[in-house]
Formats: structure tokens, C-alpha cells, sequence
């Protein structure tokens, strides 16, 4: 009954050496540019902005107001990430009472640059006030994407944007982009976990070779 327990002991180890998840790793390539675009239906100021994908703010104006910026990623559970983009204001982005706020990112051909090979699995916007005060969280966005496995890290598109109804005159002055993607890719285990696996495999025929050596009589 042991022998059995050890072989089975050896198989499991072996297995979840194999088969565990991969060290997360960063999915859009730093110090890389990308670019945003914001306007409203009525009070215009369409404006394209460039910046870069390095988790520092930066600073850049639009139609009077101070606009910072920032990025960063999120490991999540079962091999999802989180790509956030944040877009923040002194003042209302949308001045127009009840207008719709255009937004893209990737507009002219400059998206995301991506490490890996990725699924687009649900985009999130996000709107808030001066105070913190969300004032609208829209629905999954990601079906505008034509593009989503793999993903080009355009939204919607080079060429596109969405629009978002009645965010105007609201004082949104705060925009969060919220990009979810997972791996595409097979996951290779690392050196050490193949290692641990093979030790795991041996083990377990080792194991099997002992149960079912004959025993020697006298």
C-alpha cells in the first residue's frame, strides 16, 4: 500500500510542477509611446495626445486644463493582467451639458506595444469627479475592438473611437481605461519547475519499478 502512496505522491508532484502557472510578466513594453484622443460631441476640443507607457505621470494641456497621465499593470489570478490607462484634469473634460466624450487610444497608428501575444478580454471606462466620485462606469467595451486575440493594443482602432452618451456638463475630470487581457501563449515552465517535474517522474517510476520487482526466494 505504501509503494502505491509513493508512486501516486511522485505522479502528483510531477504533474503540478509541469502544469503550474508562469511568473507574470509585463505586457506592454516600457519607455514605448502610445496615444489618446479626447472630445466631446458639442464642445469639441478634440485633442490627440502622445505620452509614454512607463507608470511616471506626465503633463500635457487641452482647451485650458492641465491633463496628467499615467499607466500601470496588474497581475490578476488564472493568467489575466490589467492595463490601466488614467487620464486626469483640472476641470471638467466634457463641458457640454449631456454631450458624448469620444475616446480612443491608438489613434494615427500609435497603440499599445505589446510584450506578448494577448487575448482583449474586457475593456472598462470609468468616469469620476474632482471629489473621486464615479459618475459612470460604462459596459464591456471590448466588442468595438475588431482586433482582440491577438490583441494590437489599439482602441477601438488606428482609425476609430467610441463614443460614450450623456457624460457632459457632469464634471467628469477624471477618465480610467481598464484593459483586461490573458495569455495566449502555451506557457513553457521555467528551468527549476521542469527540473522538479522530471525529479517528480523518476520518482514515480522508480517507485512502480520497486512494486513490481519479483521477490527472490530461497
Amino acid at each position: 500500500m505504501k509503494k502505491h502512496l509513493l508512486s501516486i505522491l511522485c505522479f502528483v508532484v510531477a504533474l503540478c510542477a509541469l502544469s503550474g502557472p508562469a511568473t507574470a510578466a509585463p505586457i506592454v513594453q516600457t519607455g514605448t509611446t502610445y496615444t489618446f484622443y479626447l472630445e466631446g460631441a458639442e464642445s469639441d476640443n478634440s485633442f490627440i495626445g502622445q505620452t509614454t507607457f512607463d507608470n511616471v505621470a506626465e503633463f500635457t494641456t487641452r482647451a485650458g486644463l492641465t491633463l496628467t497621465v499615467t499607466e500601470s499593470e496588474l497581475a490578476l489570478a488564472d493568467g489575466r493582467s490589467r492595463i490601466r490607462i488614467n487620464i486626469a484634469a483640472n476641470g471638467d473634460l466634457f463641458p457640454s451639458v449631456g454631450e458624448t466624450a469620444g475616446l480612443a487610444i491608438g489613434l494615427n497608428g500609435d497603440g499599445l506595444d505589446l510584450l506578448l501575444a494577448v487575448a482583449l478580454d474586457e475593456v472598462r471606462l470609468t468616469f469620476a469627479d474632482a471629489a473621486g466620485n464615479t459618475l459612470l462606469v460604462s459596459e464591456d467595451l471590448a466588442d468595438a475592438v475588431d482586433e482582440r486575440s491577438p490583441w494590437t493594443g489599439f482602441f477601438p482602432a488606428p482609425a476609430g473611437a467610441v463614443g460614450l452618451d450623456s457624460i457632459g456638463g457632469r464634471g467628469a475630470s477624471n477618465i480610467t481605461f481598464d484593459f483586461f487581457v490573458s495569455d495566449i501563449v502555451t506557457n513553457v515552465p521555467e528551468p527549476s519547475t521542469a527540473f522538479l517535474g522530471m525529479i517528480g517522474l523518476a520518482g514515480a517510476f522508480a517507485a512502480r519499478r520497486r512494486q513490481r520487482k519479483p521477490a527472490i526466494r530461497a
